[in-house]
């Protein structure tokens, strides 16, 4: 029995002792039954080898073989196994970007895998990372056990944190320590107090195991205070989330607006594309610069005519041929007109 080292085959290994009997296609649950009843569905036969043990195929192939599987899950009184990531992607490859999909292929790949991705994506306003964030909701809800929670963080954030803090079993510690902060504390309590309350929320998210897709603006208040750090320096609030992000066991993918050191170092993330009209004039003068440098003479040298090389006669200078001296004999015609001609008399 080969290894089911592709979702597919090991949707097939669950459903196969379920499957009992033969039929017109031969015995059920075998390759070939399988690739006639995909034949009748309209499909390719010979691509469902391919898929189980491959996983090559075109989008419309897998979505059909996973509608028969799912049909075949049904009609064995099972619960049908959640689609492959790759489907996920290709019904959000219309609304997400290159570096976007990438993001959520990776994403999903380590999940199925039983690995713990963290992701960081920073990006300014209309980047696509609310699209990004809803493309992975919806795929994670339909994983088992996958179902994401959901953080959008900007503003006053007490208005967030509250509603999820209940949710994680934990509200009555995180109202307490809200409580607490006051405008006249020292910073560095209220930097301490803040602190707290983010190791509550993320002890809570750690219980769950669910994954975590988080949004956070650039700025943001706490019961109307600042945002401090343990020292009780002010921060924003992508720096303000670093140590919640360091404490986390779970997977999470976190949207930010800004950069911050921990994001900038000790995350693998993946930059947002780069805008070409931003930095149009740094390459119009580097080309320059280059161009003066490597081809003074330009990209098309002008063709110069060079003087050929010629021998001049005695006593002339420079490129061009002096005309030859005439010599007048006392009798060439000329000197004879010359002598019958009488100079005038001053």
């Amino acid at each position: 029995m080969p290894e089911a080292n592709t979702p597919w085959l090991r949707y097939l290994e669950n459903l196969r002792p379920h499957l009992k009997g033969r039929d017109h296609r031969g015995k059920r649950g075998s390759l070939r039954w399988l690739e006639a009843l995909m034949a009748e569905r309209g499909g390719k036969a010979g691509t469902v080898r391919n898929i189980l043990y491959k996983d090559l195929g075109s989008p419309e192939e897998k979505e059909r073989l996973y509608r028969v599987i799912a049909d075949l899950y049904q009609e064995a009184g099972l619960p049908p196994p959640p689609p492959p990531a790759e489907l996920f992607l290709e019904s959000a490859r219309k609304t997400l970007g290159r570096d976007k999909r990438r993001i959520f292929r990776r994403f999903l790949k380590e999940l199925e895998a039983g690995g713990r991705p963290q992701m960081v994506v920073v990006g300014g306003p209309a980047t696509g990372k609310g699209v990004l964030l809803s493309a992975l909701s919806r795929a994670l809800s339909a994983l088992p056990e996958k179902e994401p929670h959901l953080l959008n963080l900007g503003g006053e954030l007490a208005q967030a944190l509250v509603p999820l803090a209940e949710g994680l079993g934990i509200g009555e510690e995180v109202r307490s320590l809200l409580a607490q902060l006051s405008p006249t504390q020292p910073y560095i309590l209220q930097g301490a107090l803040q602190q707290e309350i983010l190791s509550l929320l993320a002890r809570g998210f750690n219980r769950t195991g669910r994954p975590l897709l988080l949004r956070a603006e650039a700025e943001g208040t706490l019961e109307g205070l600042p945002l401090r750090g343990p020292d009780g320096g002010q921060k924003g609030l992508s720096a303000w989330l670093e140590p919640f992000l360091k404490s986390l066991t779970i997977p999470y993918l976190a949207a930010l607006k800004t950069f911050s050191e921990f994001a900038r170092t000790s995350l693998p993330q993946i930059p947002t594309p780069v805008e070409p009209a931003t930095y149009e004039r740094l390459v119009f003068g580097l080309s320059l610069v280059l161009m003066m440098i490597f081809r003074p003479e330009g990209l098309i040298p002008e063709k110069r005519h060079k003087p050929k090389s010629a021998s001049f006669p005695e006593g002339h200078q420079g490129g061009q041929a002096s005309a030859p001296t005439r010599s007048t004999s006392p009798h060439t015609p000329e000197a004879v007109r010359g002598r019958g001609t009488k100079s005038p008399t001053t």
